[in-house]
């Protein structure tokens, strides 16, 4: 009988020691996750503004630029005194199209950095995508050049006012001409510069800087298309539809694929060769029916054809 008490009193002891010794384990665990949740809360720090603007960064890299502008905002709940926060969640708005909103930030950013040519830049953008916005826009590319006169992109987009709104052809290809100063390996500046001499009848010069433009990237679909041009304003035609059939070959798919057809197709036209001029106007008719310049191109071309097999 006692061996059987004390057999019972030694199997409770072990018991109670074993439930003990898990609670322990329980509360090591415990106390590491909480130490876990510690520094994740410290991480986060409601209070520290670089993990909100970092965090930004982040989100506008990976192109989520809604989650970029929460986070810049509560960066700048903490810190409303920071240009680069203000600078990077303009860039955000225009990537969702809230021009205003973008147009507000780089105010601000102005405001605290009065000197900061990439704001008054990104500004001049802004209003650039704004209807009658491009008198702002003109002065805010000024105003990045003063402030940085070695700024390639300012001059770019200066340039292209200059030729777009002000046709004034001179200035633009002095702004494109300090582009190429910057960059001398840029092939849309010469693109740019090329079209602009092309325009004003220099077609050798433009050439020039379309041949230049191709050294740098050999697959420019834009290059050869205007190259092609420029050989057909000096009727060689031969080189002209080498430089149409270059383009087509390099990007099937872009946008302006029809355009480069046509330029092709009115070449061989103009070469007299009305089956080629036929075939390429109606690859155009099969991408965009409703092209009614284009029929009465066709049309032309088949009357052509038929004088020239009587002949």
């Amino acid at each position: 009988m006692m061996k059987n008490k004390l057999y019972l009193l030694q199997k409770w002891v072990f018991g109670f020691l074993y439930v003990l010794l898990i609670l322990t384990i329980i509360g090591c665990a415990t106390s590491d996750v909480a130490k876990k949740d510690s520094q994740n809360e410290k991480s986060l720090d409601p209070y520290d503004f670089d993990v909100y603007y970092n965090m930004g960064l982040s989100f506008a890299t990976s192109g989520n630029y809604r989650s970029a502008i929460e986070n810049f905002n509560k960066a700048l709940q903490i810190n409303p005194n920071s240009a680069k926060a203000y600078y990077n969640r303009g860039l955000a708005y225009y990537a969702i199209d809230s021009v205003i909103n973008g147009h507000s930030d780089f105010d601000t950013v102005l405001q605290i950095e009065p000197n900061n040519a990439e704001a008054y830049y990104n500004r001049g953008c802004g209003y650039d995508r704004i209807y009658g916005g491009h008198e702002k826009a003109f002065y805010d590319y000024n105003s990045a050049i003063r402030i940085n006169p070695n700024y390639f992109d300012a001059y770019m987009k200066r340039g292209e006012s200059y030729q777009v709104y002000g046709k004034n052809y001179d200035k633009a290809i002095a702004d494109y001409s300090e582009a190429l100063r910057i960059n001398p390996n840029s092939a849309s500046a010469y693109n740019s510069r090329g079209s602009l001499y092309r325009i004003k009848g220099d077609v050798d010069k433009a050439i020039v800087d379309f041949t230049l433009a191709l050294n740098i990237d050999p697959n420019n679909f834009d290059s050869y298309n205007y190259r092609g041009i420029a050989y057909e304003k000096k009727r060689d035609f031969d080189k002209a539809i080498s430089d149409f059939s270059a383009a087509l070959r390099i990007d099937p798919n872009n946008m302006w694929i029809n355009v480069v057809y046509l330029n092709r197709g009115e070449a061989y036209f103009e070469k007299g060769d009305y089956q080629k001029a036929i075939a390429d106007y109606n690859t155009i008719l099969r991408n965009n029916p409703n092209q009614t310049e284009v029929k009465k191109k066709l049309e032309v071309a088949k009357q052509r054809q038929l004088q020239q097999t009587w002949q």
